[in-house]
């Protein structure tokens, strides 16, 4: 079921994206995303690709680096919250990630992860930039 809504989500943020001339956005199916990340909930980066490091802040907040320009006007970044964690168990809790860049830094994302709650909570998340 997780995997079906990242699945999903990817494909309604691909079928968003349209190029700064406003032409069309690619054929659904047909958009790859520029970079993206998979992040334990303490803040190693697990894998990814074009992402260079993960760090985490404190509880519930942190950072990832990539190796291309995230705050560009035509990326957008989508996080959701990861499932299976091979340092906490599993989350199957209802849960809340939100995502934002980083003033003064281009290439980083900062993220924050909390409960269903809404109190911060350390929780492994998927993120995934499209440009």
């Amino acid at each position: 079921m997780h995997s079906g809504r990242c699945l999903a989500l990817a494909a309604l943020f691909a079928a968003s994206m349209v190029s700064v001339d406003g032409s069309a956005a690619p054929a659904p199916g047909a958009a790859s995303f520029s970079a993206t990340a998979v992040v334990k909930k303490f803040g190693t980066l697990k894998k990814g690709h074009g992402a260079v490091s993960a760090q985490h802040l404190g509880n519930g907040k942190y950072t990832v680096t990539f190796a291309i320009n995230v705050a560009s006007p035509v990326c957008g970044a989508v996080a959701t919250i990861g499932r299976a964690t091979f340092d906490g168990g599993l989350n199957n809790d209802a849960s809340f990630v939100t995502v934002a860049n980083v003033t003064g830094d281009d290439n980083t994302l900062y993220v924050e992860t909390r409960d269903k709650r809404g109190r911060l909570h350390d929780l492994p998340f998927n993120l995934m930039v499209g440009c």
